[in-house]
């Protein structure tokens, strides 16, 4: 037993689409469609980049100012350096001239001679044993005590030379 199906309706006629109906004038407030607004970013999340910017662009000049004072106190420094170094070098310059000048065989003889009354010698004459009286080389001393035979050859050469 089924049950009886329902009869079918009347299709329902379409009506012709006639002229439509002149718009409703606009409102005098304009209307526009928001965005929604970002989901994490906070009120202040569009301040935050610039300001950070800005930070780290016066660090950076501040580094730049404070580069540059050093360099400019350092070349204060290096001048003065300089200087004092020119200065060193020109004493140590007459200060050569000074010892080359106490040096000099001229004036060591002019202040032995006035300073110290030295005289230059006369005639050197340089005496040599004969030949035939030359004693012979010693022998090394082994124990520390003279030979008895270098004791006799120094009083040769004593005779020779005139010496007491």
């Amino acid at each position: 037993m089924t049950a009886p199906l329902p009869a079918p309706r009347p299709a329902r006629a379409r009506p012709r689409p006639g002229p439509r109906p002149a718009p409703a004038p606009p409102p005098s407030r304009r209307l526009r469609v928001v965005p929604d607004p970002p989901a994490k970013r906070g009120r202040h999340g569009r301040r935050v980049l610039p300001a950070a910017a800005a930070l780290a662009l016066a660090a950076a000049l501040f580094g730049l100012v404070a580069a540059h004072a050093a360099l400019a106190g350092n070349q204060f420094r290096l001048q003065d350096l300089e200087r004092r170094s020119a200065a060193q070098q020109d004493a140590y310059e007459r200060l050569r001239l000074e010892v080359a000048e106490l040096e000099a065989p001229q004036r060591i003889l002019a202040a032995a001679r006035e300073q110290l009354g030295m005289v230059e010698p006369g005639a050197v004459t340089l005496l040599a044993p004969p030949a035939s009286r030359r004693p012979a080389a010693p022998a090394a001393p082994s124990g520390g005590a003279e030979p008895a035979g270098a004791t006799a050859a120094w009083a040769g050469v004593k005779r020779t030379l005139g010496s007491p």
